[in-house]
């Protein structure tokens, strides 16, 4: 990817600033997630005679969760850079930027954590894998909607450590993105998203 995109931009870092407000639950863990390789926002387009990948690493944020009891209150915020998306093409990033994902108006995506829906266990295992569904706010390109992605998540005791790979879908009608169909650019009206992310335990930051 180029060097360029690893660059945080003035407005991730007026919203990290604003994560800093995150409340921390009593009896929950507060984690940081900050960009890094290990960190990715994934959106695939299959649209007919053309499927390409749009991807970022330019992802951070905070949350509060408690891997020993699955039930206790949640929340928090992650933010991917718009800006940042890249497809592999530079004219296709281009028009998906100036035509359809307008990041000058709409620079960051966002992903607001409110529960976790009927989890399948109490706690997670130590170092073993546990699927959650998860219940938030989604806002893409100033549309904000609530969606419940899927997650796969292993917690290491040993360094504090949260990995996390989360699935859902994003209709672009219901988020005001144009279906394009031009040469360079054409989407599927169904987007795959794919997230994944090691958050690290913060302790008294």
């Amino acid at each position: 990817m180029n060097n360029r995109f690893r660059t945080m931009t003035p407005a991730l870092a007026l919203a990290g600033l604003l994560l800093a407000a995150v409340a921390v639950g009593a009896a929950s863990k507060n984690f940081a997630v900050e960009p890094s390789e290990s960190n990715e926002v994934v959106f695939i387009s299959r649209a007919t005679g053309e499927t390409f990948e749009g991807h970022t690493r330019e992802i951070f944020g905070q949350f509060y969760f408690d891997p020993e009891d699955l039930n206790a209150q949640v929340g928090g915020k992650l933010v991917a850079d718009v800006l940042s998306l890249d497809t592999g093409i530079g004219l296709r990033n281009q028009h998906m930027r100036e035509n359809h994902l307008h990041p000058d108006v709409f620079p960051t995506i966002e992903f607001v954590l409110e529960e976790i829906v009927a989890p399948p266990a109490t706690s997670i295992p130590d170092k073993q894998s546990i699927t959650l569904k998860a219940r938030g706010k989604f806002t893409l390109h100033g549309m904000t909607r609530t969606i419940e992605p899927e997650l796969t998540a292993v917690f290491d005791s040993a360094d504090s450590t949260l990995q996390v790979t989360a699935r859902f879908k994003v209709k672009l009608q219901e988020y005001h993105i144009a279906r394009p169909q031009f040469l360079f650019l054409k989407l599927a009206e169904e987007q795959d998203v794919k997230v994944q992310f090691i958050a690290r335990e913060t302790v008294g930051e």
